[in-house]
């Protein structure tokens, strides 16, 4: 099912000549994406499902920041982010490039879709520039030295 979602979105990648599927072709997708974004993370194969989607989304028209804000799917990107960095942080120490290849399509596709909705900024923001967590950061700083 992925590979057809993806054949879809990448029919106008790079070229514009194509035209794009209709909107409620794009609906439709994003209903199925939503959807599986929001399974839990207990599965392995439904972890790496949710991370098939975030590959998908690298290809995403710019309105799905939209989409994704409504229907709540940008808390669940927000938090296979936070996965990743924790995998990589804590368990891999993130020293290899295949760990910042790892997390690369996660932070663009985050990044992509907070600069067309100020709205999906903020959410990024609160998880990873929360004020509390700056306060917190820094009287750690100040206590360790």
């Amino acid at each position: 099912m992925l590979e057809i979602l993806r054949v879809i979105f990448e029919m106008d990648a790079g070229n514009s000549s194509k035209p794009l599927p209709s909107s409620d072709t794009i609906t439709q997708i994003g209903i199925i994406l939503c959807d599986l974004l929001r399974l839990p993370n207990a599965y392995m194969r439904i972890y790496q499902c949710k991370l098939a989607v975030v590959a998908l989304l690298l290809n995403a028209p710019k309105e799905y920041s939209d989409y994704l804000l409504i229907n709540g799917g940008i808390k669940p990107l927000i938090d296979i982010m936070a996965i990743q960095l924790a995998t990589v942080a804590v368990e891999r120490t993130g020293k290899g490039t295949e760990d910042a290849a790892a997390v690369l399509p996660k932070l663009l596709v985050l990044n992509k879709l907070a600069k067309a909705n100020a709205s999906v900024l903020e959410k990024v923001k609160m998880k990873y520039f929360h004020p509390m967590q700056k306060k917190h950061s820094k009287i750690r700083l100040v206590q360790k030295y």
